[in-house]
């Protein structure tokens, strides 16, 4: 598979202009939902499941299940989309022009606390803003005096949701840096000349981003960064996994190497071995996209297949190997529940939006994303904080992480996966809060490395002291 080399000529990541954000509100037309209504009706499938069986990884071929197609569909067309628009527009939603981005949209609310911090939330693929909404009012408007208050800027990623699509793919416009560029832009634009950043999925390389290249000498930029997905290796020649045989990882890797290794590895190479996904993306976003933007039951297939699957369902072999390291994270994998209202949610919006195509521009504009965390260009010298969940598709161990990163708040969660603000909405708040409480709000489980708090040297320098937001 053939990536964009990451660019080594100087690019200008000065601040874009910005135009005065107007108020924006989401809506969901009666025709449109009629229109979706009809094509869920009429949709196409096959009479009968695919024929053969496979028990190990190839069995990614056979998923989704043609049962868990109808599920979905059925779901989606009892879905209250009315319902849905209501929800999202509880919360103030604005639109802005930034350079070469004609429309970008952004969530943006402001805490009443004095000692708020600015907090940038970013999403990844398959994604957007709905990820986070729900964490508002928590992270916001804490109940305790004593936890860290945000003000919160959700964003469209360009070609996400209300967003507009980047005209050009190259490198510090269409790629991981050109959108970094946007966001700083943005946070200065709202008057946060000093602020920090969240993020997991491609929403790590953007947050990587901000924290490495929009990191001033002034005191300005982003000051701080807290990931929940960070896929690393210690040096650029050590790939994250070779695409190794069942026995090699179930006999050698455990011979060689302690419980925390045996996981990235054997779960890095589960990653390695199911990237079709990621080639289809890369290499052939535009072919796919036509039939995501004409099909409900094949954009339902797609992104349907990236929710409420378990890693051990599809690679059984993962529990014994490398299970989480507390025992009570074993019966946590996530399945369902959550996930299925989410994945609901998520299928309106790209539907109504028509951005299941221009979604796909980050895998074929960037480079790999685990050499984007790598590459010593992007070393976070930054306060850096990792979220570890026990069901993520790559665990880093925490000795590689802190070779790409000044991280001094590491800990792990006892549940979660890779959508761990859908997830475990409420663990993701608390350790976001602890991460930035003073000092880093102690440990909770022994293996937690709280070297400090992510804000403790702003606070030394008296900020947060954000200047009046332009609304």
């Amino acid at each position: 598979m053939a990536f964009p080399a990451i660019s080594s000529d100087p690019i200008d990541l000065s601040p874009l202009p910005i135009s005065p954000p107007k108020a924006f509100q989401p809506t969901f037309t009666s025709e449109a939902i009629e229109g979706l209504h009809s094509r869920i009706a009429s949709a196409r499938l096959p009479e009968q499941d695919f024929f053969w069986k496979d028990e190990d990884r190839r069995s990614w071929r056979l998923k989704p299940s043609l049962e868990r197609v109808k599920e979905i569909l059925k779901g989606w067309k009892q879905f209250d989309v009315k319902q849905f628009e209501s929800e999202i527009n509880k919360y103030p939603h604005f639109t802005t022009s930034i350079g070469w981005c004609e429309r970008m949209h952004f969530i943006h609310v402001r805490s009443e606390r004095k000692d708020a911090i600015p907090l940038m939330l970013i999403h990844g693929w398959p994604g957007s803003f709905l990820e986070f909404i729900h964490l508002i009012p928590s992270l916001t408007f804490p109940s305790s005096s004593n936890d860290p208050a945000f003000h919160l800027i959700i964003p469209s990623l360009p070609g996400f949701a209300y967003s507009s699509a980047p005209p050009s793919s190259t490198s510090g416009t269409g790629d991981y840096l050109g959108y970094s560029r946007l966001l700083d832009s943005l946070m200065r634009g709202l008057g946060y000349d000093r602020y920090a950043a969240q993020g997991g999925d491609w929403g790590s390389a953007h947050v990587r981003a901000l924290g490495s290249r929009f990191h001033k000498q002034d005191g300005t930029g982003c000051r701080a960064v807290h990931f929940n997905f960070m896929p690393v290796s210690p040096s650029p020649g050590i790939k994250l996994a070779q695409q190794l045989p069942d026995w090699i990882l179930t006999r050698v890797v455990p011979w060689l190497y302690d419980q925390e290794h045996c996981r990235m590895i054997a779960k890095a190479n589960y990653f390695e071995a199911n990237l079709v996904y990621y080639k289809v993306q890369c290499e052939r976003f535009a072919q796919l996209s036509y039939g995501l933007l004409d099909s409900p039951s094949g954009l339902a297939s797609w992104i349907g297949a990236f929710f409420g699957i378990s890693l051990l369902e599809t690679y059984p072999f993962l529990s014994k190997l490398c299970p989480p390291i507390h025992p009570e994270s074993v019966e946590s994998a996530p399945s369902g529940g959550k996930t299925d209202e989410a994945l609901l949610k998520t299928l309106c919006l790209y539907w109504f939006t028509k951005t299941s195509g221009t979604a796909m521009i980050p895998y074929a504009a960037n480079p790999y994303l685990p050499d984007i965390h790598r590459d010593s260009k992007n070393y976070l010298e930054v306060p850096t904080g990792y979220s570890d969940y026990p069901w993520e598709i790559v665990n880093t161990p925490f000795v590689w992480a802190k070779k790409n990163a000044n991280i001094i708040w590491h800990a792990r969660a006892l549940k979660g996966g890779h959508f761990a603000a859908i997830e475990e909405p409420d663990i993701f708040v608390q350790h976001l809060k602890r991460a930035f409480a003073p000092g880093g709000g102690g440990k909770e489980l022994p293996e937690d490395t709280i070297v400090k708090g992510l804000w403790d040297e702003e606070r030394k320098k008296g900020w947060p002291a954000a200047a009046a937001a332009q609304e």
